[in-house]
């Protein structure tokens, strides 16, 4: 029930604040956020990078929309319970991108 508590490292408790620090921008076409990532989390749970215009339709790292946008997300070395996400996107330019993380239990 706690999946993302789970992926994140963060007590199910207890509120839990800048989860999704500051985003940073890198270069035309990119940006860069951070998150915290458990040590070890639970073998059976799956985290996937969604990202959306619109916060109603989501899309996976890679897929593309309708209209020709395509967003990857790739992970960096984790540091200290935290990691950086970088998001290249390529195809139509968009004046916004929603991200969130997605995750299940296998």
């Amino acid at each position: 029930a706690n999946g993302i508590e789970c992926y994140f490292g963060t007590h199910p408790g207890a509120f839990t604040s800048g989860v999704l620090p500051g985003v940073m921008n890198v270069g035309a076409g990119t940006f860069t956020f951070t998150h915290p990532l458990n040590n070890s989390p639970a073998s059976d749970v799956t985290a996937a990078y969604r990202w959306s215009k619109d916060l109603t339709n989501f899309h996976y790292s890679g897929q593309s929309d309708p209209g020709g946008t395509t967003v990857t997300f790739s992970q960096g070395t984790p540091s200290n319970g935290w990691v950086p996400v970088t998001a290249t996107i390529t195809g139509t330019a968009t004046d916004k991108i929603f991200v969130d993380i997605q995750v299940t239990q296998d």
